[in-house]
């Protein structure tokens, strides 16, 4: 931590919080972790012990990989059950039926455990028999056209209410899609459309009790397994009884973190012309008047009070005139103008200027500018006023080739001099 951090929040003051951040996941594209816990052991029932865990396998792989849901399940063995049952983050159970020591049924029984069937947030999306919830609406359209269906308890299609919904799909590759697609409904369901809790506990930085009107800031971690830079300003308001910030860890890292106020000061500590500081410069003084001895280009520095300001240095190529050094400090916010006014002093020389030497003035081909000796802006115009070419040259000499026959004038541009030729393109 660095940069004048005081530890205490001021009001109506901008800040800077920035850190390192890491979310660490294992499991894919929702960062879900879906684990559980048999109770019971495989020499008591070892076929229903191995059927069950390679079921559970299976489906908690799914769930961690396309869901944020994190959870350890409990599962039980029971042959009284008939066939296969969850409650809302209670437990799960099987009988003693095989028929349901499958994966596509722990699918479905998940779906309960998580809150399909056994939440009343679920059940409301559900008009007149149809789901309302958009994020799966649009998932199941995009699937198949259609639209999700159900009672209080189950919906379909996918919501794999019979072993065949998934067998009778044929290949391997068709059925492992089907499972997919169906967990992935899941999540639309209960976690985009129910907004259920998944106990995913987010990775990042917040701001609390910065300004009474607002909720907390929140920065979180986008992209797992990477470091990644998180880097905001905020600027409070009227603070809250208690204030400060914090990092929800999850499961992630934070190094680096800092907090620092953002300063405010646009003002300047120096202003110099041609290298020597402006006679009478003060930081708090926003116009001057610079006389100088001629229409000679000059430099112009402006130094800040605070190096981390952004500076808008106007050209001072072109005398006399008004400029304008603009100073933005560091918070974004403040902005201060400093005013230039430079002036010829009382009998000051203009810049002579080189009279330049066009020809030929009638040409079938090219024409030659000649006598050139400083910068000299040259365009050409067509005699209805069109700019039909341009070039800033610091050479002796140029060539111009005109396409097309007419007539044009040539302007030469140079200390704010202007000559001005006609010159005639015929076929």
């Amino acid at each position: 931590l660095n940069r004048d951090l005081t530890g205490v929040l001021k009001p109506n003051t901008t800040y800077r919080m920035k850190a390192m951040t890491y979310k660490a996941s294992n499991t894919g594209e929702n960062m879900g972790k879906v684990t559980y816990t048999l109770t019971f052991d495989s020499l008591s029932h070892p076929e229903p012990y191995r059927l069950i865990k390679e079921a559970m396998d299976s489906a908690c792989s799914y769930f961690s990989k396309y869901t944020p849901f994190i959870e350890n399940v409990r599962v039980v063995y029971s042959a009284g059950i008939p066939t296969a049952q969850a409650s809302y983050h209670g437990e799960m159970g099987f009988g003693a039926n095989t028929r349901y020591m499958w994966v596509g049924t722990v699918i479905h029984e998940l779906a309960h455990y998580f809150g399909s069937g056994t939440t009343d947030t679920w059940r409301s999306k559900f008009v007149d028999g149809v789901w309302t919830g958009a994020s799966a609406s649009a998932l199941i359209k995009s699937l198949n056209g259609g639209e999700i269906r159900g009672d209080s308890q189950h919906y379909w299609p996918y919501g794999i209410n019979q072993r065949e919904e998934i067998t009778n799909l044929g290949s391997q590759q068709a059925q492992e899609k089907a499972l997919i697609d169906a967990v992935k409904i899941i999540k639309a369901m209960l976690v985009d459309d129910c907004k259920l809790p998944t106990n995913n506990t987010p990775v990042g930085l917040g701001v609390y009790g910065w300004d009474t009107r607002y909720d907390d800031l929140y920065e979180e971690v986008s992209s797992p397994n990477s470091w990644q830079d998180l880097d905001f300003t905020f600027t409070t308001g009227t603070l809250g009884s208690t204030c400060g910030v914090y990092f929800n860890r999850g499961t992630g890292y934070i190094d680096n973190w800092e907090l620092y106020e953002l300063s405010g000061d646009a003002r300047l500590s120096d202003l110099k012309i041609n290298g020597n500081s402006i006679e009478g410069f003060s930081p708090d003084v926003f116009n001057y008047e610079i006389q100088v001895d001629s229409k000679d280009p000059i430099s112009l520095e402006a130094i800040p009070n605070n190096a981390n300001s952004t500076l808008t240095i106007p050209n001072l190529t072109s005398i006399p005139g008004k400029r304008i050094v603009r100073v933005l400090a560091e918070d974004g916010q403040t902005l201060k103008t400093y005013t230039l006014d430079v002036v010829l002093k009382t009998g000051a020389s203009t810049p002579r200027v080189s009279p330049l030497q066009v020809s030929p003035s009638i040409t079938s081909g090219s024409i030659s500018i000649s006598g050139i000796t400083n910068e000299t802006d040259i365009r050409v115009y067509s005699l209805g006023g069109e700019l039909v070419w341009h070039k800033t040259t610091t050479g002796t000499t140029l060539e111009i080739e005109l396409e097309n026959v007419g007539v044009y004038l040539i302007q030469a541009i140079s200390n704010s001099s202007i000559q001005t030729f006609k010159v005639i393109k015929k076929p």
